[in-house]
């Protein structure tokens, strides 16, 4: 069926697609325009806040970037393609003159590029108010890198999970000290971007060793589709470890979801027929940046390890939620917390 446009063909084919609870293709296809996006307080300000978007030089995240921007931030942008992200400033800067941008290069498909962002962020001294992990990919192109591992799940999560230990330490806010039990300055917020096709992921762990191994044998044959729905699961699942292993004082950890939105994420996004369906069925790039900014300012009490749907805090996958997602929840902790370690950063439970 590799006729079909991409949208459609995840749905025709997902394994979940006689689930007809909230949870599967049908009832995810239909809540794209019959619900909204919440709209945002007309006081919200973020003057003198600071704020990193990665995957902002197109769709969601551009869009989420802009109104960043729009209610008085300080924008950070960590982009793959540097002459892009330029471009994208300079159209910020028509639009909100004199708006403070700063662009670095970000490639997530290298640790080590991950490391010399973080470290370059630190130098300049920066700290961050709010951290949207946005920059994820679709693929039918099986590529490997150097280390073995897919493309998709080195992207979609590995980079992601690292990126998000790594920042940690500018995320804490600087008057984290408390006075009588009372915090001094709010809590930053770290907003890890998953998908609603979490729900339809199949995998199951092996009994012992490294989780993504079938994902980082160069000799394996992985389904795309399948590749992705397991990324987007386990990131929601090391978001919430990480929010239990963090202060929610200091720094808050939310997992969100923009939805299926009208933008290039697709391989075929240009295809007449992929169009025709995000125009039937998609919501627009701004309602999901708009999701986005929701999920990263909302003062809902008791937000952080949670997920967010339709701007709503909702449950993970049934699949998430059992005891058999719980332990796997931690093997990925500790995966990921070794993969700092061997690469010289550990992480500190405390903060």
């Amino acid at each position: 069926m590799a006729f079909l446009p991409e949208p459609l063909r995840m749905i025709a084919l997902n394994p979940r697609l006689f689930d007809l609870t909230s949870d599967g293709p049908i009832a995810y296809v239909a809540r794209q325009k019959l619900v909204g996006s919440p709209a945002l307080p007309p006081d919200l300000s973020l003057r003198g806040k600071t704020v990193l978007v990665t995957g902002a030089t197109s769709g969601v995240g551009c869009e989420a970037a802009r109104k960043f921007l729009q209610l008085g931030a300080r924008l950070i942008i960590g982009a793959r393609d540097l002459d892009k992200a330029e471009s994208l400033k300079q159209t910020f800067l028509g639009q909100v003159p004199g708006a403070p941008i700063h662009v670095s290069h970000l490639q997530m498909e290298s640790f080590d590029s991950v490391d010399a962002f973080v470290n370059h962020l630190g130098t300049l001294g920066i700290r961050l108010d709010i951290a949207l992990l946005n920059a994820g990919l679709f693929s039918r192109e099986q590529r490997r890198l150097s280390d073995g591992c897919s493309l998709l799940m080195q992207v979609n999560l590995r980079s992601t999970a690292y990126l998000a230990l790594r920042l940690v330490p500018l995320l804490v806010p600087i008057g984290h000290e408390t006075v009588g039990g009372t915090t001094l300055a709010p809590p930053s917020r770290l907003v890890l971007v998953s998908s609603e096709a979490h729900a339809w992921s199949t995998y199951d762990p092996p009994s012992q060793g490294d989780l993504l191994a079938e994902f980082c044998d160069p000799a394996a044959s992985v389904d795309p589709s399948y590749e992705y729905y397991t990324a987007k699961l386990l990131l929601a699942l090391f978001g919430r470890e990480l929010a239990r292993r963090l202060d929610a004082a200091s720094v808050e950890v939310v997992t969100t979801t923009p939805g299926f939105c009208a933008s290039n994420f697709f391989p075929d996004s240009t295809n007449l027929l992929t169009k025709l369906i995000s125009w039937a069925h998609a919501r627009s790039a701004d309602q999901g940046g708009r999701l986005h900014v929701h999920a990263a300012t909302c003062t809902e009490p008791h937000l952080s390890g949670k997920y967010m749907r339709d701007g709503h805090v909702n449950k993970l996958s049934p699949v998430a939620e059992s005891d058999k997602g719980e332990k796997l929840q931690g093997r990925l902790w500790e995966e990921m917390v070794k993969l700092c370690s061997d690469r010289g950063h550990s992480f500190h439970s405390s903060i």
